[in-house]
């Protein structure tokens, strides 16, 4: 309460006067985020104002607004002003999807990962669809184990509740793989065993064949030699047209062959044939060939295995007889030494 006093003279006037505080009070609520498909929404200014003017010229209580900044001025009963801003944002999404690879071979497992954005806020829940599974995570390592293309859609949530989809579609490629198979026979060639190989495989485009003697084909059947007794394997890598591979390997057994032939009769006639007794063979040349009588007298000896026995001791042909004959040789780093009968018919 304030006085006043005016003088005039010896006159005196007085009079008073009240000042008190606009009981009114007011702002607006605070900056406000929408999403990005529900873009608009109303503001209330309250309604204890008796006048209203907006920003954007509206000079009602309550406006539709959109992303912006908006301020309004109001007023009280008592005539007095105020004023307030109010900010709209939209969360708006940037979506996106990464994956380790997008065409693979079955079967797969692929990694994805979400690289969405969003304008405000976080994004705080995925929803996958992979065609035949779905997934909840945010970086999820997805098997495929079926030949096919599929699609990938994801849909994020935000702390707002606001959503956003993708989808990718014919976005992996999981190819068929060939299938590796072959079959093998083998043949005798003098000391060494030929083996051929018939590919079998299913859907290759491509094959490379790998053995154990070190050898390496890119033909379809190959062939190769092994010696005898070991064990050898071979491995076939095939390839399609995807890049898919498969393959296969087996092991088998070369035996252990005698690579002496050794006949057991033979007739010293002169007619240049079967005339001389010796063993035959292509791969051993040095031997010790022994020839003894029923009573181990010894009749003939050589050390190379073209030097056979004519049938004669001493320059005089023998009987018609069995005669004794032993063999030292060499094999496979092996001495070996053989014994038997020859049957002498002239």
């Amino acid at each position: 309460v304030y006085i006043i006093e005016a003088l005039n003279g010896d006159c005196i006037i007085e009079d008073e006067i009240t000042v008190s505080e606009d009981p009114f009070t007011f702002s607006l609520p605070n900056d406000i985020i929408l999403c990005y498909d529900e873009p608009t929404t109303n503001i209330d200014a309250g309604s204890e104002a008796i006048a209203y003017n907006w920003s954007n010229g509206d000079t009602t209580q309550t406006i539709l607004v959109s992303e912006g900044n908006y301020s309004v001025t109001v007023l009280s009963e008592n005539n007095c002003e105020y004023i307030d801003d109010i900010s709209i944002y939209l969360q708006s999404f940037d979506m996106d999807i990464g994956s380790s690879s997008i065409e693979e071979c079955v079967p797969a497992t692929i990694s994805f990962i979400d690289l969405s954005t969003i304008s405000y806020g976080d994004i705080n829940s995925w929803d996958w669809n992979f065609d035949t599974q779905t997934n909840s995570t945010s970086n999820p390592n997805i098997d495929y184990n079926s030949v096919g293309i599929y699609d990938v859609e994801l849909t994020v949530t935000s702390d707002l509740g606001c959503a956003d989809q993708i989808t990718l579609s014919n976005y992996i490629q999981i190819n068929p793989n060939p299938v590796a198979s072959f079959t093998y026979d083998t043949h005798i060639e003098d000391c060494e065993v030929l083996v051929n190989f018939f590919d079998e495989s299913e859907d290759a485009l491509y094959r490379t064949w790998r053995f154990s003697n070190g050898s390496e084909q890119i033909v379809n059947s190959p062939s190769e030699y092994f010696n005898y007794n070991s064990l050898q394997y071979a491995e076939l890598v095939v390839e399609n047209e995807f890049f898919c591979t498969d393959s296969t390997q087996q092991e088998f057994e070369i035996p252990r062959l005698k690579p002496l032939f050794i006949p057991n009769v033979f007739t010293p006639n002169g007619d240049t044939d079967n005339d001389v007794f010796k063993p035959v063979s292509s791969c051993i040349t040095d031997i010790e060939l022994f020839i003894y009588d029923r009573w181990g007298q010894l009749l003939f000896s050589s050390k190379h295995i073209d030097q056979g026995w004519d049938g004669t001791y001493k320059g005089e042909l023998m009987n018609n007889d069995s005669y004794i004959w032993r063999i030292l040789y060499e094999y496979d780093g092996q001495k070996v030494l053989e014994e038997g009968y020859v049957i002498l018919l002239d």
